[in-house]
């Protein structure tokens, strides 16, 4: 389903958002076929992403945006969301394979080299070495006998685009890397390619239409799975959403800060410690994919804001922290502005002015009061005691 179609002679963003929620083809695990559990968060973060395209990320880029195709179910809407565009109630495409095919049709249609291609998948996936990454489309387990068939291969996904006009590509798959029981010991799958790759096609369009900035983040790496807490957004996807809402404005390029491929990573690795709460810290440590064949380091997001800061304290060994005291001051301002009593938490977080000093004493029991100096880098400093 196409959320807005907007003329953009000058280059726009063009965005295809896929969240499969529901897998009725796989709800019992067969000889060929895994069981697939519904996921709430994959169409949670499909439809958060296209409400932020379209709304606080609407001038954001670096050209403005062209359209926006968004493909999600869930197992309480197996047959499409229904979402409200302008007044309107419309219903989301379900993400079966057929329509991946016609919204990824419509998606290329007619795009140029100076358009910047989006796209998001969030559901199941696998690993398998001959085919690397895969996406699992709503419909997956349709044909009992040859399921993998309705699988999407990323890596081919991306060896297409390489040879498609817009140079700039930012390609997120927010799925698992692991590889079901099905899947192993079997005859190499043979899954839909969506973009048939050529050889030498990629150099073709690099003289054609210029050098290629394409970056493919992922939520997982192989042999590992991807997770999402019940009516929210997967991990990954929450941390990206703070990066690109927040943290990750740390490049001045004279007008804007600019959130890049580089600060995204920083922030979504340290969104852990920076922002979660103390029993999600584990949850939101993860290892991810990141990768680029870019020159120079591809932009995203801009504003005219740099990202602001997190102070930590904390000690080593952790326990020690709830025996101190603490205070926070700015100089040469003596003021605290921000404290810690005896017994309260095993660390001290707080939002700070970026590039300043600051100054924190801590206080262990029977020992002198500890200052120490740090300059606040962003997206986060942190003092250890």
């Amino acid at each position: 389903m196409r959320l807005i179609e907007n003329a953009a002679p000058g280059g726009g963003v063009r965005a295809l958002i896929i969240g499969a929620g529901a897998y009725p083809n796989a709800k019992v695990a067969g000889p060929k076929v895994p069981k697939l559990s519904a996921l709430s968060s994959a169409p949670k973060g499909a439809l958060d992403l296209a409400e932020r395209l379209l709304g606080p990320w609407l001038d954001r880029f670096e050209v403005p945006i062209a359209t926006v195709d968004l493909l999600a179910n869930s197992a309480a809407f197996p047959e499409g969301i229904p979402v409200t565009v302008d007044g309107e109630t419309k219903t989301t495409w379900v993400p079966t394979l057929e329509r991946v095919v016609e919204a990824k049709n419509r998606w290329l249609k007619d795009a140029q080299a100076n358009d910047i291609l989006l796209f998001y998948c969030c559901g199941h996936g696998v690993y398998h070495p001959a085919t690397e990454m895969m996406f699992l489309p709503s419909d997956f387990g349709a044909d009992e006998d040859d399921p993998w068939s309705g699988a999407i291969a990323i890596a081919d996904l991306r060896a297409g685009l390489a040879e498609k006009r817009p140079r700039k590509q930012w390609l997120m798959f927010d799925a698992c890397q692991n590889t079901p029981t099905q899947l192993q010991g079997t005859f190499p799958p043979r899954p839909k390619p969506l973009i048939s790759g050529t050889i030498g096609g990629k150099k073709a369009a690099v003289e054609a239409y210029g050098p290629l900035e394409q970056v493919l983040l992922g939520a997982s790496v192989v042999g590992e799975q991807a997770f999402g807490k019940e009516g929210r957004p997967s991990r990954f996807l929450e941390a990206f959403f703070e990066a690109c809402d927040e943290s990750a404005y740390l490049i001045n390029d004279g007008t804007d800060w600019w959130a890049d491929r580089e600060t995204i990573e920083r922030s979504i690795s340290t969104f852990g410690v920076r922002v979660a709460e103390a029993h999600e810290q584990d949850y939101f440590t993860f290892a991810r994919t990141s990768e680029t064949d870019a020159s120079a380091v591809p932009k995203l997001l801009r504003r005219k804001e740099p990202s602001g800061c997190t102070l930590i304290a904390r000690s080593a060994p952790a326990h020690r922290f709830s025996q101190a005291s603490l205070s926070l001051t700015c100089p040469p301002s003596e003021a605290v502005i921000g404290s810690k009593e005896i017994g309260s938490g095993a660390m001290f977080r707080q939002s700070v002015s970026a590039w300043e000093w600051y100054q924190v004493t801590a206080t262990f029991p029977k020992e002198p009061p500890t200052t120490k100096t740090r300059r606040a880098f962003p997206p986060f400093i942190e003092v250890v005691f």
